[in-house]
């Protein structure tokens, strides 16, 4: 009898540190104390199939820029992007998603764009090399697949003209006499933007990806979340009234989530007339809501349906405490609403937020502060999802950067002792 009980109750013990385990990967707390743990959970963690596992990170324009560098030359960016690489293979990530064309320009050779201003500091000024080749020869030496990140519909963060190059696209338009082109780029309070719902726009667009994956080894094409700039009813207020009198019946809204899906849809098609093989992604915010409704981004569909991406990235950039999107909910939502099988989900991580208060989380204000495993923890989570092909962080600088913060380093540390 006495074995027995002592057997029971060895069994009762297992059962309830499973069961805490399991809660704790779910939603970064323990079930006994309902506090959040700051460190990893010591237990042995197998992926499934950890060589598919996509790891990846952003490097943006502003961590490609060499404005700043008194020494802007060949060697200059490619000691700096040698580095970038070195860096993150060797902390066993395999992807990058590289801002080749942030604006209305280029860090490549175009025959549409004009070089970007992050290499010479001044838009449309040669650099003397292409920095895009220099990144994807880096980037195959150190084992590290490049996917090309474009912004297809900002022209400039600034509201002033006189920093585009006069071999800028916009220029151009804005400079055209045809009055049916005053609309196709809109100059807002907050940058200068090209329509998206004209469809010359589009092929403008698409022209310059074809351009990119024909002429560079590149794994693919990525884009971000500036879908549509602006919900004001009197941007597309005449390419709206020239769809109603040629008998279009959608409300304003949906006609221009139609216009966005039109350009996905070609992009996509687009780049899989060039090579098969060749991968395009998309990362949204990972707010459904507002991407329906203000970006016009109908992330639904494309999750749901084939023919509009490969891949699938929200941004979710929350952390288990957040009030508004808490962590574990805002990823199983994606998961959920992913139903396409050729469409992979990779999860958007915040390393920008490390070491840091967020504001906009309500009584998870300060999560970010004391953490040291979010990162890593939120690893943990959506590899138990039942969609779940990879993560990427956001970005570069806040990860492995010359000015990397404690707390990053960290998190880094955390999160590389679950993927050696």
């Amino acid at each position: 009898m006495k074995k027995l009980a002592i057997a029971f109750l060895t069994l009762l013990i297992s059962f309830c540190l499973i069961v805490g385990v399991s809660v704790f990967i779910k939603t970064g707390k323990s079930e006994l104390t309902g506090e959040r743990q700051s460190a990893a959970p010591e237990i042995t963690y197998e992926v499934a199939d950890n060589n598919n596992e996509m790891r990846a990170v952003w490097i943006s324009f502003t961590e490609l820029s060499m404005k700043g560098a008194d020494d802007k030359s060949e060697k200059a960016f490619s000691d700096k992007i040698d580095n970038m690489f070195l860096n993150i293979s060797e902390n066993h990530f395999n992807t990058v998603f590289l801002h080749v064309r942030p604006n209305s320009d280029a860090f490549y050779y175009s025959e549409i764009f004009p070089h970007t201003s992050y290499l010479m500091g001044e838009q449309g000024k040669d650099p003397g090399y292409d920095a895009l080749k220099i990144a994807c020869d880096s980037a195959k030496k150190h084992g590290i697949e490049i996917h090309a990140w474009i912004n297809p519909f900002r022209v400039s963060g600034d509201t002033d003209l006189t920093v585009l190059s006069e071999a800028n696209p916009a220029v151009g338009i804005i400079n055209d006499e045809i009055k049916e082109n005053d609309s196709w780029v809109w100059q807002l309070d907050n940058g200068i933007f090209y329509n998206p719902t004209v469809p010359e726009i589009h092929s403008m667009v698409i022209d310059g990806i074809r351009e990119i994956i024909k002429n560079y080894d590149v794994a693919g094409i990525h884009i971000d979340d500036y879908f549509y700039p602006s919900g004001d009813t009197d941007a597309d207020s005449g390419q709206y009234s020239v769809y109603l009198a040629k008998g279009g019946k959608l409300p304003l809204d949906e006609w221009r989530r139609a216009c966005v899906n039109s350009f996905v849809s070609a992009a996509y098609s687009a780049i899989k007339a060039v090579d098969s093989n060749l991968v395009f992604s998309i990362s949204p915010s990972a707010d459904i809501d507002r991407n329906h409704g203000v970006y016009y981004a109908d992330v639904k569909s494309w999750c749901s349906a084939e023919g509009y991406c490969d891949i699938i990235i929200p941004q979710v950039y929350f952390g288990f405490e957040n009030d508004s999107f808490p962590f574990a909910d805002t990823v199983e939502k994606w998961c959920e609403m992913a139903t396409c099988q050729h469409v992979k989900v990779i999860y958007g991580l915040a390393a920008y937020k490390i070491g840091l208060s967020d504001k906009n989380a309500g009584s998870g204000a300060d999560e970010w502060l004391d953490g040291g495993d979010i990162i890593s923890n939120q690893v943990r989570n959506v590899r138990q999802l039942k969609r779940y092909d990879g993560f990427s962080l956001f970005s570069y600088s806040y990860a492995w950067g010359d000015n990397v913060s404690d707390a990053a380093a960290a998190e880094m540390e955390a999160l590389r002792k679950i993927i050696e």
